[in-house]
């Protein structure tokens, strides 16, 4: 349970005491028009979002292409002139200070004031970093006329970086840390902190402003994390220093080669501030890293290598934040990505390194190392249980070593096929998750043989373990599921139809009927996926398991003690019938290597069963064996692909031809065979068509695009602007979000907390909203301006803030449990983690200028938020906003305008946009092989998927 409260936070007498109001001549509607800005209007934001389009980087050709947009509003100012409207912008100190210190009276007057700004890359970031301040720092910068030409003309991009968490009170600069800090800082400044003006000059100066990137960074972590990455609790400053200067240096490592005034907006894409920031805590704020530094230095060192001495994994002093920090931001940034994941896996799922689970933890955490798609699979079905995370990484282990290619792609194809089937049939509700450690762990028990061969074993694993799980989901389901798979002629067992019972999901304990629009709905999900698996597999699908099965009976059969000429007979009727259901594997028979081999072993069983030469059958057990393992790994390949290919009519692939393309990746440049284990990646290089490479696991997230569903088959309007990170988070969410955990009750507390919020901000005075700021923790910069844009603009207060900042704010004191990350973003580039997250109250701005890694969008469910509301507002259940979201989404990331890499105002535009009506055109699609059927229909499907 997370208990969030919304305080009223202190009383705010005068929020805008230091920001004053400057005329922006010709109005805003004729600058938005000079610069083809087409988001809606914010006088508020206005110079602050083009200032960040305009100076990340230097002007420093003619040729720059932000050079005309300066030109075309300049002339529109200039222009518009004295009597050019009486609109005006929000301005950081007096007029008279920008007029006398940053421009030193050069013909500038308060009317032209915004377009010397906006032609001085040095003033712009100014301005951007005087919003950032708080009230008394401003106060107490306009009292240093030559900081701030220095800060003009020298380090305006450090302060940038610096101002959000720059805080003079009381003739001193507030350290992270505080008091007990101050020998750090004034260690690496030079000065003390009761001077501020040379304390903030060192500040800004040093190491070309990387070191106000360090201090930022400190100053956005929690008191508690600040004491304990710099080790403040130790009665000896010495010692303090140290482990501060550790850090610093760590933060030097990942900021080589940056120049910060080049890139003035730009940040690393993960860092100590992050790493804390996302760290599972305990109920006083400490980071849960579970383990000793010999743990994690046996962690971090080469995955290859013996068992470790469990005494030392499990002894010693709990790992230090500067020690890990240490070794985590170490290597390549790959490297650093992989070990950064890895910490965090460890802090969600490790509760505590022991004699008992040392193994198995040390193992599991490695597994997150090199195995990533498979660990992350796991955890997004759920799975807790350390010692079946442990036992699939050493399965993963095994693999690797098998060294011919060709047995290893089909024990790659089983296993992780097998995984996906598991995983998936948990996480939809099929497979209870108290069974899912047991079939995790007795799967990777299932050993391959000397050559790399499962010799049946996975067969026999479905039978004694999945058979159970699929019964169950079969008895459950309320209409008959015998038609998921159509009667297949030559199949021995109705495996392949068990897996799609399990794979279409819980059937749910009963019917719920929806009236809409004059007409009467069942919502039945169920049906509606087992449609989208059916069409994928095609109108006659090949039941590979089952024949896998006879397979294995017949190889076991013809093994046995007291082997008979009438069962060597029917086993070779059996094998017989399954060749001549053909075709298999590829459609060219004759390159297929599996193909060339069952119709060998099929030929020469029927010889024999001819000949009645039970010797010379028995001969062929392992032959029927290794076709067995031809039958699984090729099904399972083509039933995970059906599952991840998302909307049939939008993918141009039937599930067999792109299983017949998988590549697993076995021919590594360094040597080590992990590709099989990473993401998959969908592309075609090389002179190679359209393909996937890497594992099965994460597959449906790799092809997340898939998923997405237009509203016409007609192309966007205008070109895309959203970066393609973004895009492939927002497109992950879809593939994860899942009806099933998307209850009503937390649904209906989510839509109250926006409205709630909504209503709270429309009753703002500037005073309230600056209380009302600090309540949700706005980013400083917005702090600033909220009650500016109450003074000047309340019309736009209902649009300032997002739907999840409504959310937060509306919250009051009513706690909020961890389902509300049902209705959250996918937080993969946050924390490693297949699996959606609410991100707590938090200024966005603290993961802005991380491009290209998809942080935007990951802190961004405001578009689920948005729908939510609506979908109550219609009287929908909250289990619609799984589908509703595949068209909404394709919807934001096509239409969206998307100005620059951190343009969160457009996206937060689009969603204010949506409107009933949008929605009602959204779950139209729904009606259609959906999961709104039409009341008098069965639900029940044919071999193609029609109803």
């Amino acid at each position: 349970m997370i208990a969030l409260v919304a305080s009223p936070g202190a009383p705010h007498a005068d929020p805008l005491a230091t920001v004053f109001d400057v005329p922006l001549p010709g109005g805003l509607p004729g600058a938005l028009a000079a610069i083809n800005d087409r988001v809606s209007p914010d006088r508020s934001q206005f110079l602050l979002e083009l200032i960040r389009r305009l100076y990340d980087t230097p002007i420093s050709t003619v040729n720059d292409p932000r050079a005309p947009v300066i030109r075309s509003l300049v002339d529109r100012l200039n222009a518009a002139g004295r009597d050019g409207g009486s609109e005006t912008v929000p301005l950081p100190l007096a007029p008279s200070i920008w007029i006398d210190t940053v421009f030193k009276g050069r013909s500038t007057t308060p009317q032209t004031l915004v377009s010397a700004i906006v032609q001085s890359r040095g003033a712009s970031l100014l301005y951007y970093g005087l919003l950032s301040l708080d009230d008394d720092t401003r106060a107490w910068m306009a009292t240093q006329p030559d900081l701030i030409t220095d800060v003009v003309t020298r380090y305006s991009a450090a302060f940038l970086m610096v101002s959000p968490v720059l805080r003079v009170r009381n003739g001193a600069v507030q350290m992270p840390g505080g008091e007990d800090a101050a020998p750090i800082w004034r260690g690496l400044t030079d000065h003390a902190a009761n001077d501020p003006r040379s304390f903030v000059r060192a500040l800004l100066a040093q190491d070309q402003g990387r070191l106000a990137y360090f201090f930022r960074a400190m100053a956005q972590m929690t008191p508690i994390h600040v004491r304990l990455a710099f080790n403040l609790d130790s009665p000896d400053a010495n010692a303090r220093v140290t482990a501060a200067r550790r850090l610093h240096t760590v933060f030097e490592r990942i900021a080589a080669g940056w120049y910060l005034d080049e890139r003035a907006f730009w940040r690393p894409e993960i860092d100590p501030a992050l790493l804390m920031a996302d760290l599972r805590s305990d109920a006083a704020g400490r980071p849960l890293i579970p383990g000793s530094s010999a743990f994690w230095n046996a962690a971090f060192e080469d995955s290859v290598r013996r068992r470790e001495d469990i005494r030392v994994l499990a002894a010693g002093d709990p790992v230090g934040i500067t020690s890990l920090c240490e070794q985590i931001f170490a290597g390549d940034r790959t490297e650093q990505r992989h070990r950064y994941d890895a910490v965090m896996f460890a802090s969600r799922v490790l509760p505590q390194v022991t004699p008992q689970n040392a193994q198995d933890a040390i193992d599991a955490v490695r597994g997150a190392l090199a195995y990533p798609a498979l660990i992350q699979t796991l955890e997004r079905a759920r799975l807790e249980d350390v010692a079946a995370f442990a036992s699939a990484a050493r399965r993963a282990t095994e693999l690797a070593k098998i060294a011919d290619d060709w047995r290893a792609t089909r024990a790659y194809a089983q296993f992780q096929g097998a995984l996906v089937l598991v995983t998936r049939a948990t996480m939809r509700g099929s497979v209870p998750a108290a069974s899912l450690p047991d079939l995790v762990s007795s799967l990777a028990a299932v050993a391959t043989n000397e050559r790399g061969d499962y010799d049946g074993g996975l067969v026999r694993w479905f039978d004694s373990h999945l058979a159970k799980a699929s019964e169950k989901a079969a008895a459950a389901a309320p209409a008959p599921s015998d038609s998921l798979v159509g009667p297949y002629e030559g199949a021995s067992g109705p495996i392949d139809e068990d897996v799609l019972v399990l794979l279409a999901g819980a059937s749910g304990l009963a019917p719920r009927f929806i009236e809409w629009e004059g007409m009467r709905y069942r919502l039945d999900f169920r049906t509606a996926e087992a449609t989208r698996l059916a069409k994928h597999l095609g109108d006659r699908p090949r039941p590979y398991l089952s024949s896998a099965q006879t397979l294995v009976v017949a190889a076991d059969v013809l093994n046995g003690q007291g082997l008979t000429r009438d069962a060597l007979q029917r086993e070779a009727g059996a094998v017989d019938r399954i060749a001549q259901a053909g075709p298999w594997f590829d459609a060219d028979e004759e390159t297929s290597r599996a193909s060339s081999r069952f119709r060998d072993v099929t030929t020469a069983l029927q010889r024999e069963a001819r000949d009645g030469d039970l010797r010379g059958a028995a001969r062929l057990v392992p032959a029927l064996r290794e076709a067995a393992d031809d039958f699984m790994a090729r099904g399972l390949l083509e039933l995970a692909y059906a599952a991840a290919l998302g909307q049939p009519d939008r993918t141009p692939i039937d599930a067999g031809d792109a299983a017949s393309r998988h590549d697993f990746g076995l021919r590594p440049s360094n040597g080590r065979r992990n590709m099989p284990w990473r993401f998959p990646v969908a592309g075609a290089e090389g002179g190679r068509s359209w393909h996937v490479r890497g594992s099965l696991l994460g597959l449906d997230v790799a092809l997340a695009e898939f998923a997405l569903v237009p509203l016409s088959s007609r192309p966007p309007t205008k070109r895309p602007t959203l970066n393609d990170e973004d895009r492939r988070i927002f497109s992950e969410t879809v593939v994860m979000i899942q009806p099933s955990a998307l209850d009503d009750e937390t649904g209906g507390a989510i839509v109250d907390a926006v409205r709630n919020g909504r209503a709270r901000l429309a009753a703002a005075t500037p005073a309230d909203a600056a209380a009302l700021a600090d309540a949700i923790d706005l980013s400083p910069v917005r702090r600033t301006l909220l009650p500016w844009v109450a003074a000047h603009q309340p019309e736009r207060l209902a649009g300032f803030l997002s739907p999840s900042e409504l959310f937060w704010l509306g919250l009051a004191d009513r706690p909020v449990d961890g389902r509300v990350n049902a209705w959250g973003t996918s937080a993969s580039p946050r924390v490693g983690c297949l699996c959606l997250q609410m991100i707590d109250r938090r200024p966005w701005e603290d993961r802005a200028g991380r491009w290209h890694a998809g942080l935007l969008a990951s802190g961004f469910p405001d578009l689920n938020l948005r729908l939510a509301e609506l979908l109550a507002d219609m009287r929908m259940p909250a289990a619609l906003l799984a589908p509703v979201l595949a068209p909404a989404t394709l919807d934001l990331v096509n239409s969206a305008t998307s100005r620059d890499q951190d343009d969160r105002r457009g996206l937060v535009d689009f969603v204010q946009a949506l409107r009933p009506e949008r929605v009602e055109e959204y779950l139209a699609l729904l009606t259609t092989d959906g999961p709104l059927v039409p009341v008098g229909e069965t639900g029940k499907l044919d071999g193609g998927g029609a109803r």
